[in-house]
């Protein structure tokens, strides 16, 4: 009974044994992994100082920036008159040329011109506001 106990207890020191070897190698090569899509992904601190383009790069990168934040400035101080100029013209196009189309019957009246004038409005109002989302970077 000793002899088999004492098997059962090598045998799970073994089992033991290889399975914290196995388990650092899974924790070294993830670290390895890791640490190489790090520096795949990492940038190198001394980039910006390369003459190459690093430094050059981001004053381009901060020119673009502040001229996009001072357009999204300008665009949203002029939002409320853009919108209400393009919302009332395409609402009263809307309206007359259905006043023109069915009460007053006139048949040389451009009532799908008007309409679609009225559609035009509507679609440049939505691609001012895609605009400005466009500009309001995170």
């Amino acid at each position: 009974m000793a002899s088999v106990l004492a098997d059962t207890s090598t045998r799970g020191s073994e089992f033991l044994s290889s399975f914290a070897r196995n388990s650092t190698r899974q924790v070294r090569r993830r670290h390895s992994i890791l640490s190489r899509m790090n520096a795949l992904t990492m940038p190198n601190r001394n980039e910006a100082l390369r003459p190459n383009g690093g430094l050059f790069g981001a004053l381009i990168a901060l020119l673009l920036r502040s001229t996009a934040t001072l357009l999204l400035a300008v665009l949203v101080l002029l939002e409320p008159l853009v919108q209400a100029t393009l919302g009332a013209v395409a609402l009263l196009t809307f309206g007359t040329a259905l006043f023109f189309r069915f009460l007053v019957g006139d048949v040389e009246f451009p009532f799908f011109g008007m309409l679609a004038l009225s559609v035009l409005c509507i679609l440049l109002l939505a691609l001012y506001y895609r605009l400005v989302r466009w500009l309001c970077f995170d």
